[in-house]
C-alpha cells in the first residue's frame, strides 16, 4: 500500500467490521457529532483524536455510524505503515477508509527510508489528504503518531501540522475512551 493512494472501503469488510464492533462495543456514547456535522458543512475538516489501541479506528467508525452512516462513511483515517503490515490488519483496514501516511523513522517498527523517498511520500500523502478534504470527507488524524503508553495524550509527531495547513480548515477534537482494553499496547 503506498502512501498517498487512498483505501476505500470494501463493502464487505466494512459490514462485518460494524457489526463486530456492535458486539464488542456494548455500551458506548457519543457527544458532539452535531459539531463534527457542522464543521465537515462548512469546509475541510480534520478530526484530531487520541490513541490507546489499534481498535480505535474501527470503535470511532463503529461509533459515529451508530448515529450517522454518511457521517461514518464521509471519515478517512490516517494510517501508518504498520496498520498494513499483517493479514489481519489489513483485513481490518479494509472496513474503513485510511490514507496510507509515512511515519517517522524514530518510530521502532517504521522503515528507516531515504530522506528524499520520505519526503515524496509525505508530498504524496497530503496531496491526498487536501482532495480528499476538497471532496468533503473529513480527515482523521492520530497526532501521536503512536498508541499512547500511558493512557494521556503525547507530544505530537513533527509533521502533523503539515495536514493542518489548510486554508478555511475546521479542526475537531475526538476523545476516546477505554479502547485499550479491547487491544492494549503489547498485546496480540
Amino acid at each position: 500500500v503506498a502512501a498517498g493512494d487512498v483505501q476505500r472501503t470494501v463493502a464487505e469488510c466494512q459490514a462485518v467490521s460494524r457489526q463486530w464492533s456492535a458486539a464488542v462495543v456494548t455500551r458506548s456514547s457519543m457527544t458532539g457529532i452535531e459539531h463534527l456535522n457542522q464543521a465537515m458543512e462548512k469546509g475541510p475538516t480534520v478530526i484530531l483524536g487520541n490513541h490507546l489501541s489499534y481498535f480505535d479506528a474501527t470503535a470511532t467508525d463503529a461509533v459515529i455510524a451508530k448515529h450517522s452512516l454518511e457521517t461514518a462513511n464521509r471519515i478517512v483515517f490516517a494510517a501508518g505503515p504498520k496498520v498494513y503490515q499483517s493479514l489481519f490488519r489489513r483485513v481490518a483496514a479494509a472496513g474503513i477508509n485510511t490514507l496510507p501516511v509515512p511515519q517517522s523513522s524514530r518510530l521502532s517498527h517504521t522503515e528507516n527510508l531515504p530522506p528524499r523517498e520520505f519526503a515524496r511520500l509525505i508530498h504524496a500523502s497530503l496531496d491526498s489528504a487536501k482532495q480528499l478534504l476538497s471532496r468533503g470527507d473529513a480527515l482523521l488524524v492520530y497526532p501521536e503518531g503512536s498508541r499512547s503508553r500511558s493512557g494521556r495524550l503525547g507530544p505530537f509527531i513533527a509533521g502533523v501540522h503539515r495536514y493542518l495547513n489548510i486554508p478555511g480548515l475546521q479542526v475537531v477534537p475526538l476523545a476516546i475512551t477505554g479502547t485499550q482494553a479491547v487491544m492494549p499496547v503489547g498485546a496480540r
